[in-house]
């Protein structure tokens, strides 16, 4: 169910695919820009785009929901404020190969709180924490990823209380875009 207010309520999404409309382009198999965005006991899962789901310029509310096998990122917030509570985001062993990487939840310019999640076995990150970005990151599980967790170019993460398991990185720190501040 997805109400006229914007919030989506135990609501499936399944194959989906990006598309340009209007010339913007838009990444996910769903993308919302510039609102308010609550979701809760939803689940996206085996898209086709480059992200899962795709929100920009939002506040967001996410939690009790499923992101999994989406082909590069499950979930994408771009310049967005809010919680990431309580989720579960995996990718299936069978269906990684060598030339697909993928994230769990990839954020650039945001600010948000990341608890209590479950990210398991993404090829590429579990979190990838991007351009200026502010988590608290807060009692997730990061299980069977090639890097848990990435903090990149200005971002200052704060990270406590997670575990880690079978990660072959658990935290990373770099820059990756030059014109960006050390990150933290």
């Amino acid at each position: 169910r997805i109400e006229s207010n914007g919030n989506a309520n135990m609501f499936k999404i399944d194959g989906g695919n990006e598309a340009e409309i209007g010339g913007v382009y838009f990444s996910g198999q769903i993308s919302i820009h510039g609102a308010n965005v609550l979701i809760e006991k939803s689940s996206f899962i085996n898209s086709l785009s480059d992200d899962g789901i795709n929100i920009k310029y939002s506040t967001v509310d996410i939690k009790e929901s499923y992101f999994a096998n989406n082909k590069g990122d499950q979930i994408d917030l771009d310049f967005c404020k809010g919680s990431f509570l309580n989720n579960k985001l995996l990718f299936e062993s069978y269906l990684v190969n060598s030339s697909l990487e993928t994230d769990g939840l990839d954020i650039s310019g945001t600010e948000i709180n990341i608890e209590n999640n479950l990210f398991y076995n993404f090829s590429d990150k579990g979190v990838s924490v991007g351009e200026s970005s502010y988590p608290k990151i807060i009692g997730n599980n990061f299980k069977n990823n090639n890097m848990a967790i990435a903090v990149k170019d200005g971002s200052v993460a704060k990270v406590k209380e997670n575990i880690f398991n079978k990660n072959k990185e658990d935290i990373s720190i770099y820059i990756k875009k030059k014109f960006y501040d050390e990150p933290k």
